[in-house]
């Protein structure tokens, strides 16, 4: 009955609404209208609908207009038909439009029954139709195959689906239910090739997408991977010398063997290979636009070699690509083949029509919603004017999607007005380029409170200029911070960025130490042993505690720190990867707030802190080369990293110090699975290596009293850095498991990691055995034995969500040091009281990811 309505619907846009504009002359058109009201709607809301007509209003009405007001109508998916009606207004020039609106039925529930072995979710999951949509009348029949094809997917060769749409007239609802019977799940027992010499079944096996079940392979039958895999074996022939191989047939039978839910498949591929050939002679004809020499370097085959197919395509492309990057885009290369069929050899003759150069007459991006076209023109390596070039053409599409700005693209080439000229269009498909995330982190600061809430807002996109504007925000008890940023990847049609932060924090410091009257301030290193705190009588006996002093004896106080940085960067792009070379300035003001009529700080730092406003400045220098593969498997690939920071100095301020670190991190793919809901997922093998050094800075120490203080010379980072502005172990990504090992000069992190995700992009399993050396100076490494070591190795889960970097895992640790050689850490977890050393900890931490 609704498939009539929804025909008459045509009808009444000529015989009803049309009439509605055209008695009694046509005295409405011109006239602006004023509004639209709205009748006849039931589950829509007014609003829904004035949001689509709402821009016509002031529009001066014409045919043309009502025309587009109805294709705009029709094409929402809760319309099926409507009547309008022309509605004067008063003794005014103005018109209204009275719209009686028909409604697709509101999808109020959709269900499955029948089903056992998959989960509703899952299939409805494989389909369109979801609750709270509007239901065309169409659907059914194309969902009802979905639903099916997600079956037959999964090894269900005899599944039926069925599908019933209840209708509620009262309301204009309906509920649809999918009825399955599911039958019994096929897998693959075994795969065998018959008639095979030449080949190996081994070899064949590795190859086709049709698996037997083992713990690896779920085994299920699909009979589209049949197809597939026929054409795979046939194609791999064509690699080994055999191009009139032939598949006779492929025989499906059941083995007899089956249980409650499962039967099992045996597949047997018969194979004819025919006769094994070899390469003749490789001749080419027609070139005058390149010489003979350019076109035999392209030529990469020799006679005698074994006939492959791939490598035959390959040497046709590579001289393709000659004329193609050179502008013959209308160039062609006819391989013509003869056979020596006493001797087994096969000859190709490539004859070649050059045809005319192509030029580039216009580039046109289309599909733009919010970006300026200026954002993604720069992008291109192609401009007007140029001769057309292939690997242009492709790198300009990838670049374009690089930008992190799109979802799709697609590439199409037409031919010109202009004699021999070319036009390239990007088509292009916006993506999100907000982005808002809130959470908590865990880690990160290791002298304020572990656990912290964070809020991130970031625009990648502002304004459609594709500069990257960003708000972000951490409060934790102890710590509160808010930053501001903006940055721009280019300026022109140059890839050098820029970038600036302004950040403000705050961090409520407790528990720290409080200089003895009898000593003198703590400068950071204290090689004499002659300092000591407030709770201690002497230094002696601060050196030999074994407790630190009571809560009385301490003090705690707030510390500000306002910081202006300002980065630049220069990146180069290839097909290999890209090499960026980035540096940056950040001027920092830092204040230390307590009572002085009761505290006085151990740390000399805190009181030239306290005394007044102080800058702590440093220049930053890096230089980094991405090999990662972003382009077709994002599950290999590396990052080498080189980054220098230079603190203090000619800078000023009161840090003063030189850190230099490299780092290389790669990760691969070592097998993949598909699971029974068709999810790849794969074991990923990562490892990292970070090492650091802190080296000796020229500056003024002049203070009275630092105890090192000549004024301007060389010294060591120990005499002008907090010891958390030296390296350090934080126990949660470096040396896990670890209490923090602060104060260091040297650093040396080294770490192995196995991935599975458990649920794609949200959880993971991982395995990970770590080793990080560490010297706290730098002339203790003349010799290797004066380096101590921190091992950690465990297993845990992780998060895998962007913005929640955080691990649980179970951990055994272990040391290292010349002093005590080689050692096992205890721990709470598993301990025995039988050995001191025994026991694993648990450790909450952050996370790092490549992929």
């Amino acid at each position: 009955m609704r498939r009539l309505i929804k025909l008459f619907a045509l009808l009444l846009i000529v015989f009803i609404s049309f009439p509605a504009f055209s008695a009694d002359g046509d005295w409405w058109n011109g006239k602006p209208i004023s509004a639209f009201t709205f009748s006849g709607l039931r589950n829509v809301k007014e609003r829904s609908v004035s949001q689509v007509v709402g821009k016509y209003i002031g529009e001066a009405f014409s045919d043309e207009l009502f025309n587009e007001i109805t294709n705009e109508l029709y094409s929402q998916s809760w319309m099926s038909w409507f009547e309008a009606e022309a509605v004067p207004v008063g003794e005014s020039e103005d018109l209204q439009i009275h719209l009686t609106i028909y409604e697709n039925p509101y999808i109020s529930k959709v269900s499955v029954s029948g089903n056992d072995r998959l989960r509703a979710r899952t299939i409805l999951d494989s389909q369109n139709i979801a609750q709270g949509n509007y239901y065309g009348f169409n659907e059914l029949e194309a969902n009802k195959e979905l639903v099916r094809s997600a079956y037959l997917s999964r090894g269900y060769r005899d599944i039926e689906v069925d599908a019933e749409v209840g209708e509620n007239q009262d309301d204009n609802t309906v509920e649809i239910t999918y009825t399955v019977s599911e039958g019994k799940q096929h897998k693959i027992r075994d795969i065998s090739f018959m008639g095979i010499e030449g080949i190996t079944a081994k070899e064949l096996e590795k190859l086709i997408s049709s698996k037997a079940k083992s713990f690896f392979h779920a085994g299920n039958y699909q009979a589209s991977n049949i197809e597939s895999d026929k054409n795979d074996i046939l194609s791999y022939y064509a690699t080994k010398g055999y191009p009139d191989a032939a598949i006779t047939s492929v025989d499906v039978d059941l083995t007899g063997e089956e249980d409650e839910k499962v039967k099992y498949l045996s597949v047997a591929f018969n194979i004819e290979e025919g006769k094994l050939w070899k390469i003749g002679e490789i001749s080419y004809s027609g070139n005058t636009l390149f010489s003979s020499s350019q076109i035999e370097k392209k030529i990469t085959i020799s006679s005698g070699d074994p006939y492959n197919l791939i490598d035959l395509y390959r040497m046709i492309d590579s001289i393709a690509s000659l004329y193609y990057d050179n502008g013959y885009i209308r160039a062609n290369l006819n391989p013509v083949e003869t056979r020596d069929e006493e001797n087994g050899l096969i000859s190709y003759r490539i004859e070649i029509t050059e045809g005319p150069q192509s030029v580039v007459d216009e580039i046109i991006i289309s599909g733009l919603t919010k970006t300026k076209p200026h954002v993604f023109e720069r992008e291109l390596e192609m401009k007007v004017g140029d001769v057309f070039s292939r690997a242009d053409y492709i790198q300009s599409q990838q670049n374009l999607m690089n930008t992190g700005l799109l979802k799709g693209i697609r590439a199409q080439l037409y031919p010109a007005t202009s004699e021999d000229g070319v036009i390239v269009e990007y088509i292009v498909e916006e993506g999100n380029q907000m982005e808002l995330q809130f959470g908590a982190t865990f880690g990160g600061n290791v002298e304020g409170f572990p656990v912290s809430g964070f809020l991130q807002w970031s625009d990648k996109n502002l304004g459609g200029s594709g500069r990257t504007f960003g708000v972000s925000t951490t409060l934790s008890p102890s710590t509160q911070n808010v930053s501001l940023s903006l940055s721009d990847g280019w300026v022109g049609d140059k890839r050098w960025s820029n970038g600036i932060v302004l950040s403000v924090e705050r961090n409520a410091r407790e528990g720290a130490l409080q200089r003895n009257r009898g000593s003198n301030y703590y400068d950071g290193r204290d090689d004499d042993k002659i300092t000591f705190p407030y709770g201690y009588e002497d230094a002696g006996s601060w050196y030999s505690r074994d407790v630190t002093p009571e809560a009385n004896y301490l003090m705690d106080y707030e510390y500000w720190k306002i910081s202006l940085g300002y980065n630049t960067g220069y990146t180069w792009v290839w097909n290999p990867g890209s090499l960026s070379i980035s540096g940056g300035i950040t001027i920092g003001l830092n204040h230390a707030l307590y009572d002085d009529n009761q505290y006085d700080p151990y740390e000399l730092l805190i009181k030239r802190y306290h005394e007044k406003w102080q800058f702590s400045n440093r220049l930053s220098l890096g230089i980094s080369w991405d090999g990662r593969d972003l382009k077709t498997n994002t599950t290999r690939g590396y990052v080498v990293s080189l980054n220098y920071t230079y603190a203090g100095g000619a800078l000023f301020g009161l840090s003063n110090y030189n850190r230099l670190g490299g780092s290389f991190s790669a990760y691969h793919s070592l097998f993949s699975v598909t699971t029974e809901e068709n999810e790849r997922k794969s074991l990923v093998l990562s490892g990292t290596t970070n090492l650091s050094f802190m080296l000796p800075q020229y500056w003024n120490n002049t203070d009275s009293e630092y105890l090192h203080g000549k004024g301007w010379g060389w010294y060591p980072p120990q005499y002008g850095a907090t010891q958390y502005e030296m390296l350090y172990i934080d126990g949660m990504n470096i040396g896990r498991g670890f209490s923090v090992v602060a104060d260091q000069a040297f650093l040396w992190h080294n770490q192995i990691d196995l991935t599975w995700p458990l649920v794609t992009g949200i959880v993971g399993l991982e395995g990970f055995v770590s080793a990080t050396g560490v010297s706290s100076r730098l002339e203790d490494l003349d010799r290797w034995n004066n380096i101590d070591w921190y091992f950690a190795a465990g297993g845990g889960i992780k998060m895998m969500i962007p913005g929640f970097p955080i691990g649980l895992y179970l951990v055994k640790n272990a040391t290292w040091t010349d002093l005590d050689g080689f050692a096992f850490e205890s721990g709470p977890m598993f301990s025995s009281s039988d050995r001191k050393d025994s026991g694993l900890r648990l450790v909450l931490a952050i996370t790092t990811s490549l992929y």
